[in-house]
C-alpha cells in the first residue's frame, strides 16, 4: 500500500491506534514540564513495524484526528537516507523547510539562513570524506574563495542561533507545535548517529518541539560503542538525550493471526499471478507456526515470500505436488526466524530438544502434529534412544503414553529418508536461481 493511503483505518494490522492515542495524551501534557524539547525513544527490534506505525501516526495528526487539540507540524525523517550528507543539522532543517513548504513564509526564512553556510559546509564534508579541497581544485580568486574551517565554524554557530530564533517565532510554548519523527537512526554510521543525538540536544532544545526516535535500542547501543568503546555506560549516555523510553507494543495474538492470514492470502493466493497448492488446507498451520515463533512483520513477509516462491506454480506446471506441504512450510518459516535450526534440519537433522524449542509455544495438539510430521520425515535424530525418551525430550510425552499407532511404526520411521535435506537443497537452489 502506498503511503498516501496508509492510515490506521486502512492498514492497522497490528492494532496500534489505541497506543497512538495514549502516546498523544502523554506527550500533550508531558512536554509542558520541560524547558527544552521533549525527546522520546520509541524502542522495538528491526522489522517490528516502527516505520509503518510512524507513517500511519503522521497521517492521523495531519488529518487533525489526534488528541493534541491543535495540529502540530509533523516532520518525518529517515536518518539513514540522509547519512551521506554528513550533517544532521542540514537534514533536520531541510526536512522542516519541506514540511512547512519551500515557498512558505517559514520556509523562506529558514532557507536564507541555510544558504549562508551551505557552500562552506559542503566543502568541509567533501574534504572530510575525500581529502579534496574544492577551493584549491577550482582555484577560486581570493574574493570568491570558500570560507576557511574557522569561518565555517563561526558561520554555523551564528546560523544555529538564528535558526533557533526563527523556529521560536512559529512555536507556542503552551501547545506542541512541531514533532520530528526520526526513523532508522540505529542504521546510520556511528559518528553520524552520535552527531544526530547531539544536534537534537544542543540545537533543537526548544520548548514546544517533540522528537520521537524510532530505534532498535540494542542496535543503537552497538553503534554507540563502536564510537566510544565497549566500556561505555550506554544507558547513562542515552539518558543525556532522551527523557523517556517507550516500547512499541508487541502485537496481540489476535492481531498476529490476522496479519498472518492476510499475508498468507496475499502471497500464496494471488489469482493469475501465483497459485500455490494445498494452501487452504495448510493455512492455519502457517498462521500457528508464525505466531508461535513470534516472527516480526518483516520476518513474516520474508518467510511467505520464500514459501510462495517455492510453491508457486501455474496450471501448466504441477511438478511441485509431490512435496509434502507441511515440511516446506516449516523450512521456509524456520529459515527466517531460526537459521541455525534451519541449517540443522537441512543437513544432519535436529535433536528432540531443538524440536521442543520450535514448537514449545503451541497448544499441545499442534505441538504433537508438528512433531509427528518431523519424525515421519526422519529429521529428528534418534541416536539409539528409545522413542519414549525422544518424545519426552521433545516435550510431547503424552503422544507416546497415548499409544498412538502412528508412532509405533518404528521400522517405517527409521528407514524413511530425511526429506528435509531435499527441501533445504531446493530452497537454496531456488533463492540462488540455480534451477
Amino acid at each position: 500500500m502506498d503511503d498516501a493511503n496508509l492510515t490506521f483505518e486502512s492498514y492497522d494490522k497490528l492494532e496500534l491506534k489505541p497506543f497512538a492515542e495514549r502516546l498523544e495524551k502523554y506527550i500533550k501534557v508531558e512536554h509542558l514540564f520541560f524547558d527544552e524539547s521533549l525527546v522520546i525513544s520509541l524502542n522495538a527490534s528491526f522489522g517490528s513495524g516502527k516505520t509503518t506505525f510512524l507513517k500511519m501516526w503522521k497521517k492521523r495528526i495531519d488529518k487533525e484526528e489526534s488528541c493534541f487539540g491543535n495540529k502540530p507540524t509533523v516532520v518525518k525523517i529517515n536518518a539513514w537516507k540522509d547519512d551521506y550528507c554528513g550533517d544532521p543539522f542540514i537534514s533536520l532543517v531541510s526536512s522542516l523547510i519541506e514540511e512547512f513548504g519551500v515557498n512558505s513564509k517559514e520556509g523562506n526564512k529558514l532557507k536564507k539562513v541555510i544558504k549562508k553556510i551551505s557552500l562552506g559546509m559542503a566543502n568541509q564534508a567533501i574534504k572530510k570524506h575525500t581529502g579534496m579541497d574544492i577551493s584549491e581544485v577550482l582555484k577560486y580568486p581570493e574574493e570568491l574563495a570558500l570560507p576557511s574551517p574557522f569561518q565555517v565554524y563561526e558561520q554555523k554557530k551564528n546560523a544555529l542561533e538564528e535558526i533557533k530564533e526563527i523556529i521560536k517565532e512559529f512555536i507556542s510554548e503552551d501547545k506542541l507545535s512541531i514533532i520530528f519523527f526520526i526513523d532508522e537512526l540505529d542504521r546510520c554510521r556511528p559518528d553520524y548517529a552520535i552527531s544526530y543525538l547531539e544536534t537534537i540536544k544542543h540545537v533543537f532544545d526548544i520548548k514546544g518541539i517533540a522528537f520521537i526516535l524510532a530505534v532498535d535500542r540494542n542496535q543503537l547501543e552497538c553503534t554507540a560503542k563502536v564510537a566510544f568503546g565497549n566500556d561505555m555506560d550506554f544507558p547513562e549516555y542515552y539518558r543525556k538525550f532522551v527523557q523517556r523510553e517507550i516500547l512499541l507494543p508487541k502485537p496481540t495474538a489476535d492481531a498476529n493471526k490476522k496479519l498472518s492470514r492476510e499475508l498468507t492470502k496475499y502471497y500464496l493466493q494471488q489469482n493469475h499471478i501465483r497459485n500455490c497448492w494445498r494452501i487452504i488446507e495448510h493455512g492455519m498451520r502457517i498462521t500457528e507456526l508464525i505466531n508461535s515463533l513470534e516472527l516480526t512483520p518483516r520476518q513474516t513477509h520474508e518467510a511467505l515470500r520464500v514459501l510462495s516462491h517455492y510453491l508457486g506454480t501455474d496450471e501448466g506446471d504441477k511438478s511441485l505436488e509431490e512435496y509434502p506441504a507441511a515440511g516446506i512450510i516449516l523450512m521456509s518459516i524456520v529459515r527466517t526466524k531460526k537459521p541455525d535450526i534451519y541449517e540443522k534440519l537441512g543437513k544432519e537433522g535436529i535433536e528432540p530438544t531443538d524440536a521442543k524449542i520450535l514448537f514449545n509455544n503451541m497448544i499441545q495438539d499442534s505441538k504433537e502434529w508438528w512433531f509427528k510430521m518431523c519424525l515421519s520425515e526422519n529429521c529428528i535424530k534418534i541416536n539409539g534412544k528409545s522413542f519414549k525418551d525422544i518424545f519426552v525430550e521433545a516435550g510431547v510425552p503424552d503422544v507416546w503414553e497415548a499409544g498412538d499407532s502412528y508412532l509405533q511404526e518404528e521400522q517405517r520411521l527409521t528407514n524413511h529418508q530425511n526429506q528435509f535435506k531435499r527441501y533445504y537443497s531446493d530452497i537454496e537452489d531456488l533463492l540462488n536461481f540455480e534451477n
